[in-house]
């Protein structure tokens, strides 16, 4: 564990700081776009996405968000906190086109968390943070600030480039969608990820909350699988590269322990391609963390998926104290 007190940093002369507002977003997604295509060649993170970070419940951009502009005005860094799931556990959001401001906005960011873990009674937090490899500059700087590889994720995406057959529902299981069984599957996602750190949704009314919040999500996108009359597996869909990519996204997919075995998720993944390639998308997107447990990535390799993003994630442990 690394200690709590974080040395002031100060910025180039002609910057100026202020709270992201939700009219940032386009601003925000012109930096990612730029650090993106500089570093991996490729457009970064959907506007959709960014504004729905913006908006997310429990997130207060005056308290828990910072942006640097230079003498022009320009947005050149910004950096966010955000509790994550349930746990004691805070993800940092954070794009600089400078070492002074990655390191001015990674203290700001580190030091609200540690506060908010305080207020919240935790002795103790993780603080984590997404790195393309690439980015050596900002790399130098978050290990400056004592934090260290915990895992990596990777994007997987498979393209639609022929007609998608729906598979056959598994014999003895039925399939429901929709609101009503939004807490059959929140239940479903807790304990197939329990255990996994940082991966446990927020508890039910919040976790509702978030997914009303978000303009890239509808309640038709969630799907539960039942077998013998008990829930078992569910997955959750999004809209979050369409606007981006032409693309679907599987956000989460879970099966219980019990159930596993039986091809439920390859049936529930499946079915999301069909449903894409059906509905025009050029393909069908998702994120799998490389420490999970299950042969997740396995499965995804197995059905044609393909690495195309590799994002390491570094944290810390913040004393409170």
């Amino acid at each position: 564990m690394v200690g709590s007190s974080f040395a002031a940093v100060t910025l180039a002369a002609g910057s100026s700081t202020r709270p992201l507002h939700l009219d940032d977003a386009e601003d925000m997604a012109d930096l990612i776009s730029a650090y993106s295509l500089r570093l991996i060649g490729s457009v970064g993170r959907p506007l959709a996405n960014i504004a729905n970070q913006l908006r997310a419940p429990g997130f207060d951009p005056d308290l828990d968000s910072w942006a640097v502009h230079d003498e022009a005005g320009r947005l050149i860094g910004y950096s966010t906190t955000s509790k994550q799931g349930s746990g004691d556990r805070f993800n940092l959001d954070l794009v600089a086109e400078t070492r002074e401001a990655a390191n001015w906005l990674l203290s700001k960011a580190m030091t609200r968390s540690e506060q908010l873990g305080r207020e919240q009674g935790h002795a103790e937090i993780t603080v984590g943070l997404g790195l393309l490899r690439a980015d050596q500059t900002l790399l130098e700087v978050i290990t400056e600030h004592g934090m260290t590889q915990s895992t990596t994720f990777q994007r997987l995406r498979i393209d639609h480039n022929d007609p998608v057959t729906a598979p056959t529902l598994p014999a003895g299981v039925a399939q429901s969608a929709g609101k009503e069984v939004s807490r059959a599957a929140h239940q479903i996602m807790v304990e197939t990820f329990e255990g996994q750190d940082g991966a446990t949704p927020l508890p039910y009314d919040e976790w509702v909350a978030s997914r009303e919040k978000r303009t890239t999500f509808d309640w038709s996108l969630l799907t539960v699988l039942e077998l013998d009359g008990l829930a078992v597996a569910a997955l959750e869909c999004g809209d979050d590269f369409l606007a981006s990519d032409n693309c679907g996204y599987v956000a989460r997919i879970g099966v219980l322990p019990e159930a596993r075995g039986r091809g439920l998720a390859r049936y529930l993944l499946q079915n999301a391609f069909a449903i894409d390639a059906a509905a025009g998308r050029a393909g069908t997107i998702l994120h799998v963390d490389s420490a999970n447990p299950t042969p997740a990535l396995g499965l995804y390799l197995g059905v044609g998926m393909r690495s195309i993003l590799v994002i390491d994630v570094w944290s810390r442990v913040v004393s409170t104290g």
